[in-house]
């Protein structure tokens, strides 16, 4: 887990928002996927040609990984690894939920 502060992200309801959502953390901007009753935080751009994982990013491996659908780069989201997108990584958030509002902090690398 990482150590950083927690956000706040007011703009989101969790039950009434329609995920993938953006937000922004710290000045930074992300992608939010819910998977089941579970949430996932990713920086929103793609480091290789800038897809925009809101509208082209597709959660797959039962939700581990994201891929964006413009080239095809795979990305572990547990570590922001790529899988097959060579040296390139992305940072990945932790989010969690308190009632029906989200929380997200930057995962420590």
């Amino acid at each position: 887990m990482g150590e950083g502060e927690w956000y706040d992200l007011r703009e989101i309801d969790a039950e009434e928002s329609e995920f993938p959502v953006a937000a922004t953390v710290d000045g930074e901007d992300i992608v939010i996927f819910q998977i089941g009753d579970d949430y996932r935080g990713a920086q929103r751009l793609c480091p290789h040609k800038d897809g925009d994982f809101v509208r082209r990013g597709v959660i797959m491996g039962n939700g581990k990984m994201l891929r964006c659908s413009l080239h095809g780069f795979i990305f572990n989201l547990a570590s922001g690894k790529g899988v097959n997108a060579g040296p390139q990584c992305i940072d990945i958030f932790e989010i969690k939920r308190e009632g029906s509002r989200l929380q997200a902090r930057k995962k420590q690398k």
